[in-house]
């Protein structure tokens, strides 16, 4: 279960600062080199997010013992969700101090739609991770995995958590829309504005 790691998030990076920037050539340049290898990128992330999302709901909902790769997709979200937000926020920046090069209005207009819809799916993807239990949480699901216990996900009172040993429920209910709702519908976006880019830029 590939997740993104800091190399993928610096190559996210410089792919959507090269196109912001715009390309000192042809149009189909800068689709070729930013737009396209975004897009592709972006898809493989999603691919490996669903499927870890999915994979995790499983395991909460009948409360079957984690695989490793389970675990290690979790605690690559909690590792990274600083860095994709920062990532997230910086795009925005970029975007606002950006000034339009090289490219006609249509496309800047299409390409500032492009990174953000980029931004928005970078942050829904690590959105749970702001609950405030949920880095402890995470670390007690891997204490008991560690000691063998048969239901590691068994509910657990969280302190910072509310409602106290509904922490199971409360992570499947903050999964499902992201992986419903939230995701999908951030790669449709993005989707839509790469189809309108390749029809301006070649």
């Amino acid at each position: 279960m590939p997740v993104p790691s800091a190399t993928a998030i610096k190559l996210i990076w410089n792919l959507v600062a090269g196109l912001v920037k715009g390309y000192e050539g042809e149009k189909r340049k800068l689709f070729e080199k930013h737009v396209a290898p975004l897009h592709e990128h972006m898809l493989r992330i999603h691919a490996d997010y669903i499927a870890g999302f999915q994979e995790l709901r499983r395991h909460l909902e009948d409360k079957s013992k984690p695989l490793p790769e389970v675990i290690a997709f979790l605690e690559e979200r909690r590792r990274n969700a600083a860095a994709l937000r920062d990532l997230a926020s910086q795009i925005t920046k970029e975007l606002d101090a950006a000034e339009r090069r090289l490219v006609r209005a249509d496309a800047w207009d299409e390409i500032k739609i492009f990174a953000t819809a980029i931004a928005e799916y970078l942050d829904a993807s690590v959105r749970f991770t702001g609950l405030t239990w949920f880095s402890g949480y995470l670390d007690l699901i891997k204490e008991k995995v560690r000691l063998g216990a048969e239901n590691p996900w068994f509910d657990i009172s969280i302190h910072g958590n509310p409602k106290g040993d509904r922490a199971r429920q409360d992570l499947i209910n903050m999964i499902a829309p992201i992986v419903d709702r939230d995701l999908p519908g951030a790669l449709s976006q993005i989707n839509a504005s790469f189809a309108r880019l390749k029809l301006i830029l070649q």
